[in-house]
């Protein structure tokens, strides 16, 4: 997602400044899964950075998989849309196991 922001379609923050914001809160959500599922594995005992990166993978998860699904109702970007649905699909999963699990 960030290649695409700052490679592909920088003129999105003229032209759409309301989807290019969503596009960075989503590359932010992204990473944030990321940074706290890495603190998570380097200290387990921390329950509460566990819940708050479960609490962003199923943000994150939701997200991804909702965006899919508009993509895939309007007929636009499938082969693009694809796999951060399927990311999505798999960390919103990793997110419930981790909110079921002990």
């Amino acid at each position: 997602m960030a290649s695409f922001l700052a490679l592909r379609r920088r003129e999105i923050f003229a032209a759409s400044p309301a989807r290019a914001r969503g596009s960075v809160a989503s590359l932010a959500i992204w990473l944030a899964v990321a940074a706290t599922s890495s603190m998570a594995t380097r200290r387990p005992a921390g329950k509460r950075i566990r819940v708050a990166s479960a609490a962003l993978a199923l943000l994150c998860g939701l997200g991804n998989v909702a965006l899919l699904a508009v993509h895939l109702r309007i007929r636009k970007g499938r082969r693009r849309s694809l796999p951060g649905g399927i990311l999505g699909a798999a960390v919103l999963r990793s997110g419930i196991h981790r909110l079921v699990s002990p």
